[in-house]
């Protein structure tokens, strides 16, 4: 298996560090008094875990029907609309293109606008077209 490269047009938000809220927990389950449990030997301090946002599907990366686009290594997510995408491991120019009537654009980014502002992802200032690249190695 080699590396495979993808290139994506979302019209959508960025929700970099808004699909996880983090708790603090101790690192084990025991009452440790010094600076380790005597019990599994785990340091006695805080971890930070993180836990997904309410509808957040990590393995099919969707919250519903809208799909999260990540960058390589997750540095980087969006969700909205995917209206385009290439495979850039063939020179045949295959690509899916997302069909959009110009009067279908506006129902569509507000029925997106609708849904992320319902589960608290909405962001006006991140909101546009985004080119997002993706290496799967």
């Amino acid at each position: 298996m080699g590396a495979s490269y993808y290139a994506y047009a979302v019209i959508g938000v960025e929700v970099t560090g808004k699909l996880h809220t983090t708790t603090k927990q101790p690192s084990c389950a025991h009452q440790p008094s010094g600076a380790f449990c005597s019990t599994c030997g785990k340091p006695n301090k805080t971890i930070d875990v993180e836990t997904p946002i309410a509808g957040y599907d990590e393995d099919r990366a969707t919250i519903g029907d809208l799909r999260i686009i990540h960058t390589t290594d997750r540095a980087k997510s969006f969700i909205g609309i995917a209206v385009g995408t290439r495979d850039l491991n063939y020179a045949d120019d295959s690509h899916k293109r997302l069909a959009l009537a110009p009067s279908e654009i506006a129902t569509r980014v507000d029925d997106l606008r609708r849904q992320l502002i319902e589960i608290g992802l909405w962001d006006e200032a991140s909101f546009g077209l985004w080119a997002v690249g993706y290496c799967s190695y």
